[in-house]
């Protein structure tokens, strides 16, 4: 009976839902329907198929037989694996196999390469087997110890010793094209961006507490939430996320206004110009193309004519305990949120306790203060709570003009407190966002300023009272009605500026502004008349 591939449950697998679990672009041999006399089941192979893996650097591929595969199948002299054709002369230049282990579970065990054209094992050539589903047998292999040509040949094959007999499937090696693509036009494994947005220039701090959980995590949620995305690439569903950036104009010339980051493998089935359809926590529903992507480091970058809200995605780099949150749709469950800690940092890896699940893939890693730090994109089935998140350093180059996105923490002053923000240094051209106050020349006025507001924020004016609380004076939220057609600010200085004039008490005033909760601006003691 034919077997479908989507049904697998891989042992690490995409974190998306659809029809293709891990990659919309899985290519799959033509299904073998020839039983051999001879063949128990485990060793009659139906498909073999080649696709990206979820983890970044990686490909998988998968052999699937005709019955169950036990622990013990594949020992006293039986194997079953793959052969790879990199020159496209129909022969066989690598091997790879498992024979004489037994499968431990569902994952890891480790397994060499074989060059047949030198006759040895390729050095340093990491491959694993993993048992993908009860009929299905995987090898999840490093890419670049290969070297992969953009398109190459591939047959699976198993060998019984009882019978001294192989099965291959297909008869001759069916080609595929490295980096997906099953219309026979080879994608390739990166695509730079054309006129990036670059990355917001600003001071950025240490976090205060890391390994706290927010202060206000309901507030946190829904700040968070409004720039978290669900994203449709034909059958596939996965999660994104809008990050603040300063488009280039070319972006904004065409009318671009959010920059939506996600996995690679949640849109490669639309990365040939097909629209990916996003739907914001509102429920609004808008276009996005994929603009550059990164196969290896599963990263992708879309732009959209609709706006939504950015969220922060530079500074501290995370270190295990830090607090980690994830919000995303996972089983299409949009603006769900899970928390846990950062467990590992495996080179720019975050391993994270948050749950994750099907459709999260995409989807922001966060701190307590909603700072984007990874970009959700595997677990292991055969864990307790062990997700992955690449860094968002994988932004930098491919995505974004930008060097880093995980600053040394020695190179970050402390946060400062709520009186001990700097008045000397910032101001109007302080970076392209920056927030301040002055005293008007009447003495008897404060102006406050925010550069560069995003479309989301919401800002407060901050008194402190007499007992020393700072209580909110007046707030305001930008909204999307506040821009023009251009996609300009109405009705602030230079389009850029919210400025606001108060009249306070006369005497001893401090004051503060805050942007999303977060403190931007504080000064010292005004004396108003």
């Amino acid at each position: 009976m034919k077997k479908l591939l989507t049904g697998f449950i891989a042992a690490v697998f995409a974190l998306m839902t659809g029809v293709v679990p891990a990659s919309a672009n899985e290519q799959i041999s033509p299904y073998d329907s020839y039983t051999p006399y001879w063949s128990y089941d485990e060793f009659d192979v139906d498909y073999v198929s080649y696709r990206p893996s979820v983890i970044p650097g990686r490909v998988d591929f998968l052999v699937e037989v005709a019955g169950p595969i036990s622990s013990y199948s594949y020992t006293l002299g039986d194997y079953l694996g793959v052969g790879i054709d990199v020159d496209l002369d129909d022969v066989t230049d690598y091997y790879i196999w498992i024979d004489e282990q037994y499968f431990d579970g569902a994952y890891g065990v480790p397994t060499d390469v074989w060059d047949a054209r030198k006759g040895d094992f390729v050095r340093g050539c990491d491959a694993e087997f993993w048992l993908a589903g009860p009929y299905v047998a995987a090898i999840d292999l490093k890419a670049s110890c290969l070297n992969l040509p953009s398109r190459f040949g591939l047959i699976g094959f198993a060998y019984t010793s009882l019978w001294d007999e192989f099965d291959f499937v297909p008869e001759s090696h069916f080609q595929v094209n490295y980096g997906g693509g099953s219309s026979g036009s080879v994608v390739g494994p990166t695509k730079t961006v054309t006129n990036p947005p670059t990355a917001i220039s600003q001071t950025r701090y240490k976090v205060s507490n890391p390994g706290s959980a927010p202060d206000d995590l309901v507030s946190l949620s829904s700040t968070v939430g409004k720039s978290v995305v669900t994203l449709y690439c034909g059958d596939a569903q996965g999660t994104g996320w809008s990050a603040k950036v300063n488009l280039s104009s070319a972006m904004k010339n065409s009318g671009v206004k959010s920059y939506i980051i996600t996995n690679h493998h949640v849109v490669d089935g639309c990365l040939s110009g097909q629209n990916v359809e996003i739907v914001t926590s509102t429920g609004a529903t808008m276009s996005g193309t994929v603009v550059g992507y990164d196969q290896d480091k599963d990263v992708a970058a879309l732009t959209t004519t609709g706006t939504v809200p950015g969220l922060e995605w530079i500074g501290e780099k995370p270190a295990v305990g830090w607090w980690a949150g994830v919000m995303g749709s996972p089983f299409n469950n949009q603006g769900t949120l899970t928390t846990g800690i950062v467990s590992s940092i495996v080179g720019s890896e975050v391993v994270t306790t948050a749950p994750l699940n099907p459709g999260n893939s995409g989807g922001p890693v966060f701190d307590r203060k909603g700072r984007v730090y990874g970009i959700a994109t595997a677990i292991r089935t055969d864990s307790n709570l062990i997700g992955f998140a690449g860094s968002t350093d994988y932004m930098c180059g491919i995505l974004v003009t930008c060097q880093s996105s995980w600053l040394d923490s020695a190179s970050l002053a402390a946060e400062p407190s709520n009186d001990a923000v700097n008045t000397g240094s910032q101001g109007p051209n302080d970076g392209p966002f920056s927030a301040w106050t002055k005293v008007l020349a009447n003495g008897k006025q404060m102006k406050f300023y925010v550069k560069y507001p995003q479309v989301g924020d919401k800002i407060q004016f901050m008194v402190q009272d007499s007992s020393g609380v700072y209580k909110q004076f007046a707030w305001t939220r930008i909204d999307e009605e506040d821009l023009g057609v251009d996609g300009n600010y109405q009705g602030l200085t230079n389009e850029i500026y919210f400025i606001r004039t108060f009249n306070l008490k006369p005497g001893k005033n401090r004051v503060q502004i805050r942007v999303n909760g977060e403190i931007v601006w504080g000064t010292k003691t005004y004396s108003l008349k």
